[in-house]
């Protein structure tokens, strides 16, 4: 299970939304998208973990609640420093007789 905090860096995994999603948002994430997690809590009628994000706001619903994002359509961003990619680059091929 993962530990959801405020302030976390997340991916977007599932963009399947229903036809009518666009309704409830400012806008709906993309899969790859990086969003950043400003709150984190159990929708009460899904009895489902839910998030909502810096970078998107829901519309209110009837209870006077902000719409929010299932949990599992995203996943934690993984933290990848510079010098793994520049070792990756800097990395010397190596020639093979044929």
């Amino acid at each position: 299970m993962t530990d959801w905090h405020v302030g976390q860096l997340i991916i977007c995994v599932n963009d399947d939304f229903p036809d009518d999603a666009g309704k409830l948002f400012s806008r709906l994430p993309r899969k790859g998208e990086v969003f950043t997690i400003r709150q984190v809590g159990v929708c009460p009628v899904m009895n489902a973990l839910g998030i909502r994000v810096e970078e998107i706001i829901g519309v209110m619903t009837v209870y006077g609640i902000e719409q929010g994002f299932f949990a599992s359509r995203f996943r934690p961003a993984r933290k990848t420093s510079l010098e793994s990619f520049t070792a990756i680059l800097n990395r010397t091929p190596e020639l093979v007789d044929s």
